[in-house]
């Protein structure tokens, strides 16, 4: 039920991470985000609201969730949101940074969501994977824009 995509970003690893870290912004670009912002800001981490809609806007899912400081392991920046509360079973994105060179980051999500409501396992499993591949897609759009 993981959707995961990996693309090739042409920026370096800080000004990829800043635009990944700019939650406030992510409903401006990112597919199916209607709305996304900081609840509260600490030195470990962030709390968030993010709502995502679906059918063209007929159906709003939200989560709360908490996104500690990136983490650094075998050389690649990892960003994980874990739920705290909503009206989703679960919500799991993983941000992945991983440094090319000076010029380019290897830019990966790997997302996880469930629904309250009852959807077919393979519907689940698609649309974990396409809402990822978009969400690089989309990210990498932003990244490149903003250099």
């Amino acid at each position: 039920m993981h959707g995961r995509a990996t693309i090739t970003v042409n920026a370096p690893l800080g000004k990829a991470d800043r635009v990944v870290l700019d939650f406030d912004r992510y409903a401006e670009f990112m597919p199916e985000f209607s709305n996304s912002k900081i609840l509260s800001h600490s030195h470990g981490g962030w709390q968030l609201f993010q709502e995502i809609s679906a059918l063209h806007g007929t159906i709003h899912m939200w989560a709360r969730v908490q996104v500690p400081k990136p983490t650094t392991l075998n050389g690649a920046e990892t960003i994980v949101a874990t739920l705290v509360d909503g009206n989703v079973n679960a919500y799991e994105p993983k941000w992945q940074l991983r440094p090319l060179d000076d010029k380019h980051t290897e830019l990966t999500l790997e997302l996880f969501f469930v629904p309250k409501f009852f959807v077919p396992d393979s519907w689940l499993n698609q649309k974990n994977v396409d809402a990822a591949t978009h969400g690089v897609l989309a990210m990498k759009q932003r990244i490149e824009r903003e250099q």
